[in-house]
């Protein structure tokens, strides 16, 4: 009986180290505030969405294709929190919309993401995309 449990569990950790390795990241920021406005006359409350950032959801992920290259992609869409609609276009992953290749060259992407100097800046950024 423990030489099989031995054997078996042996057999997993190989047969794991073959199979490539995957992982996706679901994310988001939902920023939403309650507001007051007040000009004298009329006096509101309502629900507003990124007075801090603006509200997302996104997926990123990676795929290990083996020798030391992997795919990659991020799919993000822009939302209004106070009511749950797409912002912007209106157009689903209207933020982040791209697939790419990183190895030991770098990294090539194509579709919609940040500029170069946006990702440069993003490292000393103390909100981290916020925006």
């Amino acid at each position: 009986m423990k030489k099989s449990i031995l054997a078996a569990a042996l057999l997993s950790c190989f047969a794991s180290a073959g199979m490539a390795q995957s992982n996706v990241t679901i994310y988001g920021i939902m920023d939403a505030s309650l507001a007051r406005f007040d000009d004298g006359v009329n006096k509101v409350n309502r629900l507003d969405s990124g007075r801090n950032a603006a509200s997302r959801l996104g997926f990123r992920g990676t795929e290990d294709l083996g020798g030391g290259l992997k795919a990659v992609f991020a799919l993000e869409s822009g939302m209004d929190a106070s009511n749950g609609t797409l912002s912007g276009s209106g157009a689903m992953w209207n933020r982040w919309s791209y697939v790419g290749l990183e190895g030991g060259f770098g990294g090539l992407r194509a579709g919609r993401q940040d500029s170069p100097m946006r990702t440069a800046l993003n490292v000393i950024d103390p909100f981290m995309n916020a925006g």
